[in-house]
């Protein structure tokens, strides 16, 4: 079994949970999170329904809540969604 396949199955339960998570990253595309010892994406339509500049509002080390949508396998990190 793949670390990737066993990630996901391992961390499956938290699909539909919401979630505290530390921003690792911004870009302008998305923002990037860390939960305990998963990687998530939350990409700019996940984040705002308006437009928004995610690096005027979100720093590295800020705290969100964040939905846990999905896995996936090929990036190796779950997508989240702070609108759902």
């Amino acid at each position: 079994m793949s670390e990737d396949t066993s990630l996901s199955v391992a961390r499956a339960d938290l699909i539909g949970e919401r979630v505290l998570a530390r921003v690792t990253r911004v870009e302008h595309y998305g923002l990037y999170l860390r939960h305990e010892d998963i990687a998530i994406l939350v990409l700019i339509p996940d984040v705002s329904l308006e437009p928004i500049d995610l690096r005027a509002r979100y720093r590295v080390g800020d705290e969100v809540e964040v939905r846990i949508v999905r896995y996936v396998a090929e990036h190796g990190l779950f997508k989240g969604s702070l609108v759902a």
